[in-house]
């Protein structure tokens, strides 16, 4: 579904299902309070919201945004489909309100986090968010439940967080809580999930 909004003197599209149109349309809102401040509707310029980078791109004599196209490899391929980057976003809005938590995301699909390798077939596994080391580290752990510690570097692996779309979409929700985070999920679903002083976030 194409959806067309009159943005600083533009028209600018955005492409997404029904099931995203409010996201898309609080997109636009964004766009039309930052275009305000600075002429950020320019092709091929990028615009951050949330987890997610959009590109400016030329369109029919207007402009259209782009989002990477996780389906593929986001760091070179993007569509203009939004529908997951929008879905992903609504997601992570929608944990922080429940939680009351503000709005801030500070992870993004290119960072990255620590995986145990057994937590890829695992059944029963936690996301934990310790302190980032540094960047693009995001702090993100995804273990076992119940299996023991290793110091053996060849039990771990580091994957982006986007990764989580084929492992534990649930998941991505959560990137932008702090550390002290802990939540554990059967086959994928969401169990529980508390902060660092053992309350229940969700």
């Amino acid at each position: 579904m194409r959806r067309t909004y009159e943005i600083d003197g533009q028209r600018v599209t955005l492409t997404c299902g029904e099931e995203e149109a409010g996201a898309a349309d609080f997109l636009a809102s964004v766009l039309r309070k930052e275009a305000a401040r600075a002429p950020i509707l320019t092709p091929g310029n990028l615009i951050q919201l949330g987890w997610n980078f959009f590109r400016v791109a030329e369109n029919e004599g207007g402009l259209e945004l782009l989002s990477p196209d996780y389906r593929k490899n986001p760091f070179c391929d993007a569509t203009a489909d939004l529908s997951q980057a929008l879905e992903v976003f609504q997601g992570q809005m929608s944990a922080l309100r429940r939680a009351g938590r503000p709005p801030v995301v500070d992870v993004s699909f290119q960072d990255t986090m620590v995986v145990r390798w057994s937590a890829l077939q695992a059944p029963l596994v936690y996301l934990q968010r310790l302190t980032p080391a540094r960047s693009p580290d995001s702090g993100w752990y995804l273990g076992t439940l119940g299996e023991p510690r290793s110091e053996e570097p060849k039990d771990y692996t580091r994957l982006y967080t986007y990764q989580l779309l084929d492992i534990c979409p649930q998941g991505l929700a959560l990137l932008p809580f702090p550390p002290g985070t802990l939540a554990v999920f059967d086959h994928g679903v969401l169990i529980e999930a508390v902060d660092g002083e053992n309350q229940n976030l969700l």
